[in-house]
């Protein structure tokens, strides 16, 4: 926790432009300056550079670079683990994908649901904010978890438009356990008058 904390201040604290070789501060940038930085910075493949570009885009709410946020999310979870280890890349996932939520920008599916196991929180978010089918990257998430709130979560989304895979899902593993007492036998000649007099 520490670590992501320390590295999300360094990442976006101060800027260093890579391209002048001078520091330059975040919240004293004019809007066309973040623009042309975040636009060269979000399409270069370094994923520093992708991760400045996603806060600038994020806090100057630069909607018309959707298009190049979606393809650095896309490019950044191509490779993927199953753990996260703070490095570049996913950090840099981390921000872009955050900025994307920021921004309320619909994600397809298919690039929501490669951020998970690493980010589950950040796949289910856009998961839920999909336009396209997103149905079955929901239940694949809700079948693999052994986290019980990623399973919440995941079945929440499932529940409000009900599939029937969904449904075979939960009863699949759903038990019922029962357990009959019978207490005060009625004798047989009392039992068949009861029948006959109904």
């Amino acid at each position: 926790m520490l670590l992501r904390k320390w590295a999300s201040a360094f990442l976006f604290g101060v800027f260093v432009a890579p391209l002048q070789g001078q520091a330059v501060d975040a919240d004293g940038l004019d809007s066309k300056k973040a623009y042309e930085l975040a636009s060269a910075w979000i399409a270069d493949g370094v994923p520093r550079h992708e991760a400045w570009a996603a806060e600038l885009i994020a806090q100057y709410r630069f909607r018309d670079l959707s298009r190049e946020l979606i393809a650095a999310l896309r490019e950044l979870t191509r490779q993927r683990s199953e753990e996260f280890q703070a490095s570049a890349e996913e950090l840099a996932t981390q921000a872009v994908a955050d900025a994307l939520i920021k921004l309320d920008i619909p994600v397809p599916s298919v690039d929501a649901r490669r951020l998970y196991p690493m980010f589950p929180a950040l796949a289910l978010i856009l998961l839920s904010r999909a336009l396209d089918d997103h149905q079955a990257d929901l239940l694949s998430i809700l079948e693999q978890t052994k986290i019980g709130e990623v399973w919440l979560a995941a079945a929440n989304l499932l529940a409000q438009n009900p599939t029937p895979g969904f449904v075979e899902t939960l009863i699949h593993d759903f038990r019922i356990f029962t357990r009959v007492l019978v207490s005060g036998l009625m004798p047989v000649e009392a039992c068949l008058m009861a029948i006959a007099t109904r």
